[in-house]
């Protein structure tokens, strides 16, 4: 289920979307548009769970197979491809934090971009 958030002027801002997948998924996105055949087929594993919820929902979906192929909404593919680079951008800047605590409060922001500058010149 999706729907398109507007403005006034009737053009498209950010997609609200939601996905059942084993748990429910909430995503907003401003680069994805929803039209019809707007999704991924995707193969994926059986769950390896040891709760008798989680066998009796792979079993539902699954059956015998150990393999089932998954309609994903595109958006939520292009998160789960691409969420890797966040994740390498915290962990470059939690190596050599410059933050310390102060009680102004622009300070935090300051020690913040100068953490990703230091970042982004050890990239280069």
């Amino acid at each position: 289920m999706a729907q398109a958030i507007t403005t006034t002027d009737g053009s498209e801002v950010v997609l609200a979307w939601v996905w059942a997948d084993s748990n429910i998924v909430q995503g907003l996105t401003t680069i994805h548009d929803f039209l019809p055949g707007d999704y991924v087929l995707q193969q994926r594993q059986r769950p390896s769970g040891k709760s008798s919820l989680v066998q009796k929902a792979a079993r539902k979906a699954y059956g015998d197979s150990p393999q089932c192929v998954v309609i994903v909404p595109s958006s939520a593919y292009d998160y789960n491809q691409y969420m890797g680079g966040v994740d390498i951008a915290d962990q470059l800047r939690s190596y050599y934090k410059v933050q310390i605590t102060a009680r102004r409060n622009w300070l935090p922001l300051f020690y913040g971009i100068l953490d990703i500058s230091i970042v982004n010149t050890y990239l280069l």
